[in-house]
């Protein structure tokens, strides 16, 4: 049996009411996620109670909750996330974390993790072990399942509301699902947020696809050229990297080539850091039908943190376990919170080109930006797993496709 844990323990005040009773679209934020867990295939609903706990009692009998008070509540997450979990029975196997500020998730979300929990197990040999992150372009966000055998960890999923210590401590039992709802990663935790989720329910809760706004249009990625820097392999991440000459004649004959070409576009996007500028100013300078680029921070290379600019060399002495992490998993490593890891950037290149898709009139999508932008937008487009295998583009390298 699995279960669903509604933390409302804390005194969290919005708009002068206890956040779970914020209004949406008609009614309590807690209501709309009770609603939505009592739709989907789990076993009892569990709710976290505190402060103001009397304020819940009719919601506890209407719709027959588990309540687990918790007098401790102002300690926070430590103390009412473990009277919540201690009050778990043999008979459940794993629970989900869904608090009310997460009052835009679906039952089908639920569901939809339920269903890829069962194929994660067995598909990578982790039965009651696999921690299950749903995301929005790569975003992870809310409900988080987790096994019983993590019970201990569920305060911490409360109380960090990036997951990066939950991530990094167990990143081998982490695993992403790609839900394509924006409803997983909305919050009502600040006013901006909580109109957000307002909006989004009030409209019906429709998700847009990336994939439907991306149909018919062409997809033209261009890797940045040669850029200076030292012989030995280093992490470029986003230092400021200029062109050196032979960079510059490899942007030069990509310009020509392009003279060529007949586009459905009038300008060029670009990520804002030098090596991918100067490409791009190349481009257009040489190609008359380009009046203007577009620069945009959403399509810089992964932030790499303190290892950005660092010889891959030095970076593996000074932290070899860190090193060794990173290349056991590649996709969801980050060194500290200062790093990104491929899901952020999927997340934030994905967003940019979904906002882009929806507000440019052109059907011809050209962009210059770096390797882990490029592998974000061909595979997820192409409905590959930004973890398979993927061919990395050489500088300056054209790469096309239409969908």
């Amino acid at each position: 049996m699995t279960s669903v844990i509604i933390p409302v323990a804390v005194n969290a005040e919005a708009n002068g009411e206890q956040r779970a009773f914020s209004n949406i679209a008609g009614e309590p934020a807690v209501e709309r996620i009770i609603k939505a867990a009592g739709q989907a295939d789990i076993g009892r609903i569990i709710l976290v109670t505190g402060y103001r706990r009397e304020r819940f009692r009719s919601l506890i009998d209407k719709y027959g909750l588990t309540e687990v008070y918790d007098p401790g509540y102002s300690r926070g997450p430590a103390s009412y996330m473990k009277a919540a979990t201690d009050a778990l029975t043999s008979d459940e196997d794993g629970f989900f974390i869904l608090p009310p500020s997460a009052a835009a998730v679906k039952s089908e979300i639920i569901d939809f993790i339920l269903e890829r929990r069962d194929q994660i197990e067995e598909q990578y040999d982790r039965k009651g072990k696999a921690m299950i992150f749903p995301c929005y372009y790569g975003k992870p966000g809310y409900p988080v399942y987790m096994p019983v055998s993590y019970k201990d960890e569920a305060a911490v999923i409360v109380g960090d509301p990036g997951f990066r210590h939950i991530t990094a401590d167990n990143i081998e039992n982490v695993f992403y699902i790609e839900t394509q709802s924006e409803s997983v990663v909305m919050s009502t935790a600040t006013e901006k947020g909580y109109r957000q989720v307002c909006h989004y329910c009030e409209s019906g809760s429709v998700d847009e696809n990336i994939y439907d706004l991306a149909k018919g249009h062409r997809f033209i990625l261009i890797r940045h050229a040669l850029v200076e820097r030292p012989e030995e392999k280093v992490f470029f991440g986003q230092s400021d990297f200029r062109l050196s000459e032979e960079g510059i004649i490899q942007a030069t004959k990509v310009a020509y080539a392009m003279q060529h070409g007949q586009y459905r576009t009038e300008h060029i996007y670009s990520s804002n850091l030098s090596r991918a500028a100067d490409t791009a100013e190349i481009i257009r300078e040489m190609s008359p039908v380009f009046r203007s680029v577009i620069y945009d921070r959403a399509f810089r290379e992964i932030s790499r943190g303190p290892w950005d600019s660092k010889l891959v060399s030095s970076v593996k002495e000074k932290y070899p376990n860190e090193f060794k992490q990173r290349e056991e998993n590649l996709f969801k490593f980050r060194f500290n919170d200062t790093c990104e890891n491929y899901f952020d950037v999927e997340y934030r290149v994905l967003s940019a080109v979904k906002r882009i898709l929806k507000n440019d009139p052109y059907m011809d999508f050209i962009l210059v930006s770096h390797e882990a932008v490029m592998r974000v937008i061909e595979t997820v487009l192409k409905h590959r797993d930004i973890n398979a295998e993927w061919t990395s583009p050489l500088p300056c390298e054209v790469r096309e496709f239409t969908l």
